[in-house]
């Protein structure tokens, strides 16, 4: 039985995810730690992921759902923002299953760090990580000048925990970001002087992608949609520039290191990156979604009943 202030409120957006959905409530659902909701967003789907998630929240008093929410994953996170009794936000994806002490690690670590705290993440399976595999293990992340330039490298959105005060003080998630929201909130955090602390405690198993091409074509449209969200945001911000400059480092020196080790599947990943990084700086908007010129400060616009 759930609390009526519960102290953790859980995000879990849902889009077509009805083969594998269960399987990420459960493991959440049986974590060690009992204080928490379970909020799950629902809309857009073309499976029957309602119906499931409705006989999951049958069976469980902690999960509540919410049905008819636009598609887009932003307005479904600022829907479950609305409705979140809890005071920390800890939110994983669809296709991930935590670890049994998951939530434990970021209540104990919100304790100790008042901002937003980032979990590691590991492949679920065999197959190709989804590049959010965490390398370094590194505890405090203050907001410094580095750390602003690249939130991206922590704060992945498919594992994180932030207060649902700091949450609603930036306005939530910005819904004309499309591909780049996790991205996008990072760095308003960030710049808002807001630390991010890495838990490596706090972690999820992540459904992996069947082969190296899925891979790079995500990773290609994941470059180009970032690229264009940051130049067209933040035009003026130094912060946001040096994260352009670093992401085509790094992508640069991918496709180096592909080439000097003659490793073609880096090469491939490099070379993919760095094209969807310059169409996204420099060629037409992306087929789907807008490019938002909301700002820092505003709040983020309702999800539509």
């Amino acid at each position: 039985m759930v609390a009526d202030s519960p102290r953790v409120s859980v995000f879990v957006t849902c889009y077509n995810c009805a083969k594998r959905i269960t399987r990420t409530v459960e493991a959440i659902l049986a974590n060690d730690f009992a204080d928490f909701e379970l909020l799950l967003a629902e809309g857009g789907s073309a499976d029957n992921t309602l119906e499931v998630i409705e006989a999951l929240a049958a069976r469980d008093q902690r999960v509540r759902v919410l049905s008819g929410v636009p598609a887009p994953q932003a307005a479904k996170m600022n829907a479950m923002l609305k409705a979140a009794r809890g005071s920390l936000i800890v939110s994983c994806d669809d296709d991930c299953t935590a670890s049994p002490g998951w939530i434990r690690a970021y209540v104990e670590g919100s304790a100790k760090w008042p901002g937003m705290l980032a979990g590691r993440v590991l492949p679920d399976g065999e197959g190709v990580p989804l590049g959010v595999k965490r390398t370094m293990h590194v505890e405090v992340w203050p907001p410094s000048f580095y750390n602003k330039a690249m939130p991206w490298r922590r704060c992945r959105g498919l594992n994180f925990a932030v207060p649902a005060a700091i949450a609603r003080d930036l306005g939530g998630w910005d819904e004309g970001a499309n591909y780049a929201v996790d991205m996008d909130f990072a760095l308003r955090l960030m710049l808002a002087g807001h630390t991010i602390v890495y838990l490596p405690d706090a972690l999820v198993y992540h459904k992996t992608l069947p082969d190296w091409a899925a891979f790079v074509r995500k990773r290609a449209h994941g470059a180009r949609a970032g690229m264009r969200h940051l130049s067209r945001k933040y035009p003026l911000k130094p912060h946001a520039w040096c994260s352009i400059a670093i992401a085509f480092g790094w992508w640069a020196a991918t496709l180096l290191a592909g080439l000097v080790t003659f490793r073609p599947s880096r090469v491939w990943l490099g070379w993919a990156s760095l094209c969807g990084g310059f169409k996204g700086l420099f060629g037409p908007p992306p087929s789907s979604g807008h490019i938002s010129t909301w700002k820092a400060g505003e709040k983020a616009p309702t999800a539509k009943p």
